[in-house]
């Protein structure tokens, strides 16, 4: 059994619920319950609350619970989670480690709400009402309308803006720029943005760098491709948040990575959750040499290259998401080179140009529970000979009509599990 804590959903202050969702898989050939506990413990050591649930575990496939605890005291504490199954002698048996996350509760602010449009508002220019009001209990909402930017907006920490649901952004600026971008900022927080840059390549539309607390949920981006355009552009960020967020038309949808190009622990703490990334003249969500990498539930369709690439990471879990028509006319559905300790699972991929799941010279990945159709190759490739993968378990997969091979592993592999996956 392996579980553990998905991001912490809300705003972590006193006497407002915190949900945790967790996400669980049963590495075990066992069917039955077992009871899943959540313990809170303030910063003295003390529980100040214990909530448990019933989980069916006879499924193999990954499943997420969710648990809610309403925090009434301020400073830190730690929550942990530990999952027991009962044996016929009415014995816990723990059937996993313990695992914990540790939160600081913090008094909730009062956040005044300014608003923004074009005639009658307390602002009517971006950058100047973002240079204002970036503190935590300020809120920018930018009215109904449409809004054309020709120059960049830069984002200070602690920005927070949201926009109307029919505020739209129409981006004019010089080719090759980004209409909102930050260096070195944190707790930043973008809500239901909609822009459009066509006018020119090289577009993109978020840009952070060196920065941690990026948060951008809801809105839509429409591009061109070309260039290094991108919908979501970060390079050495942390505690990355992207929420039901729909780019289309770029070079890659989301690029994200690190400075270095390796691994050097500078991007951390992915999340990529229930969006809709369409049509890239690359790759449609790559995240590179970073650390926890979690994109889950997302559709990828009409990419180029790659339509999710995890290259060079270490733990990543992509989980539940749609493919269609990815890596078209070359590339892969799921691609995972060099990468270390990645969980493939629930995933359905429909039309591939290459190979459906790609593992090259990667280690300790689980490929379980996916659907592969109409791979343009192999449904699962295992390579290669010259750099071999190891420790790799592909399990309970359905591949159907792969042009070649439904699984192929090359020589030199070590350490391959393929059991109970079905072919047709």
């Amino acid at each position: 059994m392996k579980y553990e804590y998905g991001p912490t959903f809300g705003k972590i202050v006193a006497g407002k619920p915190l949900v945790v969702s967790t996400i669980l898989q049963n590495d075990f050939n066992i069917q039955a319950n077992a009871t899943y506990f959540i313990e809170v413990l303030d910063k003295k050591g003390l529980v100040e609350s214990l909530q448990s649930k019933v989980v069916d575990i006879s499924n193999r496939a990954p499943f997420e619970i969710l648990v809610s605890w309403t925090p009434n005291v301020l400073g830190s504490h730690t929550i942990t989670g530990f999952i027991w199954l009962m044996n016929n002698n009415n014995t816990a048996i723990s059937l996993a480690p313990k695992t914990s996350i540790n939160v600081d509760v913090q008094q909730e602010l009062t956040v005044k709400t300014y608003t923004l449009c074009a005639d009658g508002c307390d602002f009517s220019d971006f950058q100047k009402a973002i240079d204002r009001l970036h503190k935590l209990e300020n809120r920018i909402l930018v009215e109904d309308g449409n809004y054309e930017l020709f120059r960049p907006i830069r984002v200070w920490s602690h920005t927070n803006l949201e926009f109307s649901a029919n505020a739209k952004i129409t981006y004019l600026g010089p080719e090759n720029t980004t209409v909102f971008y930050g260096n070195q900022v944190s707790d930043i927080e973008i809500v239901n943005a909609q822009i459009t840059a066509i006018a020119r390549s090289g577009m993109k539309a978020f840009s952070f760098t060196s920065s941690t607390g990026i948060n951008i949920s809801g809105g839509q981006v429409t591009l061109i491709k070309g260039e290094e355009s991108a919908g979501l552009y970060c390079r050495d960020c942390k505690n990355v948040a992207i929420v039901g967020l729909r780019i289309s038309n770029a070079s890659r949808l989301v690029d994200i990575g690190t400075i270095s190009q390796t691994n050097d622990n500078k991007s951390s703490a992915i999340w990529i959750l229930n969006g809709n990334y369409e049509s890239s003249s690359i790759e449609g969500i790559k995240v590179n040499y970073s650390n926890d990498v979690h994109i889950i539930g997302n559709r990828v369709s009409n990419t180029s290259d790659n339509a999710i690439d995890i290259g060079h990471n270490s733990h990543s879990i992509v989980m539940n998401n749609r493919v269609e028509n990815g890596g078209v006319p070359h590339g892969s559905g799921i691609h995972t080179d060099s990468s270390i300790r990645a969980d493939i699972f629930g995933n359905v991929l429909k039309v591939t140009g290459g190979q459906g799941i790609t593992v090259y010279r990667a280690s300790e990945i689980n490929i379980i529970n996916n659907t592969i159709t109409n791979a343009g190759s192999v449904g699962v490739a295992i390579i290669s000979a010259d750099e071999p993968s190891s420790n790799i378990n592909v399990r309970y997969n359905y591949i159907i009509d792969s042009f070649d091979s439904w699984i192929y592993v090359s020589a030199n592999q070590k350490n391959i599990e393929l059991s109970d996956n079905i072919f047709h």
